[in-house]
């Protein structure tokens, strides 16, 4: 269970044996003594919760012990003897009499370099000196600006060995990546498997963590691998926790593969039994099942655990997602979260990753029933034909006033709601592109790169845009896709544009929304980035003045369509999300954008049918 902390009498021995030798004196780079007297300190261990006793015909063997090493350090002295390793720094050693010897050996776990992540070395002694150290594993190079802040080396029995790097980067915006390999503890060490988990964020609560323990899961009487992970669902406290185990067999580790479906299913499972009474509740099980299941499962593509260098595990469809998808959409509902509802709906329908059953589905259908505004009246306006233009552009309706209502395109016009009445050709701001001020820039598209989601800029003639003269800037980092070449992404990767949409283009830069979320992005006057993206929080300024359409002139409303109903957002003077779905509500056309946001907010025009239809909602 991940509640309790494996191994605690392990633990406290390392504590006490670390505890046999200071180094505040130490000079960075300069060598560690590592303090053993190779006699009996460290030896006496009491066997742990989870632990395998030795294996009976196994001779004797001291215990290892253990040390963290400060940053910087280069050399290293154990019992009279040096090892150092050039142009890396040591972080954690472990020694102990591997070979059986009468000499202890050491393992070794180094800070990692630019070509290189954290590295597990094994050097074995004879007699006076250290023989050349040799490479049990290396992990991939850290991202810039992140460094490795805790390395470690446990014993987690007499045999197996666990060796830790936790690293932690510059951007709060970049994810702690924890690297966890399990060693047999042979007299040539090898590897058995490895681990990267790839946190959401530095700071969270529950902390993610991976620790690795011994037992037999399967009763065969050998010692088995066992992966306990606790994950951050966002927004519930209780940390989603699974453990996978990986059974000893005589071709090696082979991982049980109940799991992680078995706990995804019995989460899901609970929540449903709790929704009805308990929809908070069931909401937050709920989303500990997806959490599981995104960050494990290899299907979604969101994976964020690596075992043996492949991103998650093969879970194939998914029943236990699938009822927790259903569930949240209802619970989400029930909470007034439309936004989460929506997602958990559009979820539902890839049916290649997760099966459910069509009464939960249609139970999730029906959800947003409570949320819908059945007394508002659809007025019916002109005739007109939804563009085809995709990607980031602006929307074809833009209210100009409460009733005036302009019309983008090759033949634009402002009708007057009220009376019906049309206007051809009266508004310069015809063009559906989203230029820059000044009119020589335009926003391409929004794609993923390996380094996160980017705008894409070019220049508003189209000689000059066929002439590659583009540029990328940030909108948010996000780590590259599992598996994926970069930087040459496939088309379908690059498409992602991960929930962002823009908005306008204000003076200060690109403004983007994701749900509530709010960003600008600064760019100079070549459309290159003009500093890092900057995030806008509830009661900031907001950049403004923008070109209206479905967001108002100052920003303070957008909304756009779905196929279930409009989304209204507000970001000001408070930020919420409410869901709009009229009674004889049809499914709208063009893009999700061509919606029209009246100056106050009140009002919403949209194009179905064939047809302009609006609504004015209460103030």
């Amino acid at each position: 269970m991940i509640g309790r902390a494996p191994n605690v009498s392990l633990a406290t021995f390392v504590i006490v044996s670390l505890a046999l030798v200071a180094c505040d004196s130490c000079e960075r780079g300069g060598p560690v003594p590592f303090g053993l007297d190779g006699g009996s300190a460290g030896r006496a261990r009491t066997e742990g919760p989870g632990e395998t006793q030795a294996r009976p015909d196994a001779p004797a063997r001291a215990s290892m012990v253990t040390r963290e090493l400060p940053d910087g350090t280069a050399q290293v002295e154990v019992e009279g003897a040096s090892i150092a390793i050039e142009g890396e720094s040591l972080r954690a050693l472990g020694a102990i009499d591997l070979d059986r010897d009468g000499d202890r050996d050491v393992v070794l776990v180094t800070g990692g370099t630019g070509a290189h992540g954290p590295r597990v070395l094994f050097a074995s002694r004879d007699g006076a000196a250290f023989a050349a150290p040799i490479e049990l594993a290396t992990t991939p190079a850290l991202a810039s600006g992140c460094t490795i802040d805790r390395a470690t080396l446990r014993a987690l029995s007499d045999d197996r060995l666990a060796a830790e790097a936790d690293a932690t980067c510059a951007s709060g915006d970049a994810p702690r990546v924890l690297h966890v390999i399990a060693i047999a503890a042979e007299a040539r060490p090898r590897v058995l498997e490895r681990f990267v988990l790839r946190a959401r964020a530095v700071d969270v609560a529950p902390a993610e963590s991976l620790a690795l323990r011994i037992e037999d899961r399967d009763g065969d009487g050998h010692a088995d691998l066992v992966a306990d992970v606790a994950l951050r669902a966002e927004g519930v406290e209780a940390a989603a926790d699974v453990s996978l185990a990986f059974l000893d067999r005589p071709a090696g580790l082979a991982r049980d593969a109940t799991e992680p479906e078995a706990r995804i299913a019995a989460l899901a499972q609970e929540a449903r039994t709790a929704l009805r009474r308990h929809p908070d509740r069931a909401r937050a099980i709920a989303s500990r099942a997806l959490t599981l299941w995104d960050a494990l499962c290899r299907e979604p593509g969101r994976a964020r655990l690596e075992i043996g260098g492949a991103a998650g595990v093969p879970c194939g469809r998914s029943a236990g997602a699938g009822r927790a998808l259903a569930v949240l959409a209802q619970a989400a509902a029930r909470t007034s979260d439309p936004l989460l509802a929506l997602d958990a709906l559009s979820r539902l329908g890839s049916t290649s990753q997760i099966s459910v059953r069509d009464g939960e589905r249609d139970a999730a259908r029906s959800a947003l029933d409570g949320l819908a505004n059945a007394a508002l009246t659809i007025h019916e306006g002109p005739a007109l034909e939804a563009p085809r233009e995709r990607g980031p552009r602006r929307s074809v309706l833009a209210f100009l006033a409460e009733d005036r209502l302009l019309v983008r395109g090759s033949a634009p016009r402002v009708i007057t709601l009220e009376s019906g009445g049309e206007q051809r050709g009266a508004d310069a701001e015809s063009s559906l592109a989203m230029v820059d001020p000044s009119g020589g820039r335009r926003l391409v598209a929004i794609e993923r790169r390996c380094a996160g989601t980017v705008l894409v800029i070019g220049p508003v003639d189209a000689l000059a845009d066929l002439g590659g003269a583009r540029h990328d800037a940030l909108i948010a980092p996000r780590r590259p896709p599992p598996g994926a070449p970069c930087p040459d992404l496939t088309p379908a990767l690059r498409a992602d544009e991960d929930g962002w949409r823009a908005l306008g283009w204000a003076p200060q830069g690109v403004l983007l929304a994701r749900g509530t979320e709010l960003r600008v992005v600064p760019l100079d006057l070549e459309g290159r980035a003009a500093g890092d993206p900057v995030v806008l929080e509830a009661g900031a300024a907001i950049p403004a003045p923008i070109a209206p359409g479905h967001a108002t002139a100052d920003a303070r409303v957008y909304a756009y369509a779905t196929s279930a109903g409009l989304v209204v957002i507000t970001l000001a003077p408070e930020r919420r999300a409410e869901f709009v779905r009229p009674a004889g509500w049809v499914a709208p056309e063009g893009a999700s954008i061509d919606v029209a946001v009246s100056p106050s907010g009140r009002r919403l025009a949209w194009i179905a049918d064939g047809r302009v239809r609006w609504i004015e909602r209460a103030p």
